[in-house]
């Protein structure tokens, strides 16, 4: 039962006159003698590297490219952009290898 009460000016609880009671019915639940987490499957493990790889390049060619924007670029900046950027179109290209998604080369890190 849940009491309900409102304080008079000095903080002393006043009756209201009412009550409040709450009934929840649940039915009854019986957890599994064991809970084993799906195994992701090979295809999507993949799929997974996949897209945290092409975040990593999506983050870094945005950086780099907001400072090109800003004209704050260098050459340096502007070689590793292109670096990061043909990492991501090789990324893209992944799929198409032979053996995909069992057999995956993944493109090496830009430097």
């Amino acid at each position: 039962m849940i009491r309900l009460e409102t304080l008079d000016q000095s903080g002393k609880p006043v009756d209201i006159g009412s009550k409040l009671t709450l009934h929840i019915c649940v039915p009854d639940i019986v957890p599994p003698l064991s809970v084993t987490p799906p195994v992701p499957d090979q295809a999507e493990q993949v799929r997974e590297e996949l897209l945290q790889r092409r975040r990593v390049a999506d983050g870094m060619i945005q950086h780099m490219q907001d400072i090109l924007d800003i004209g704050e670029g260098t050459n340096e900046i502007e070689s590793s952009i292109l670096k990061w950027k043909r990492f991501r179109v090789a990324l893209n290209r992944v799929a198409d290898q032979i053996g995909y998604p069992d057999y995956v080369e993944w493109p090496d890190l830009p430097e």
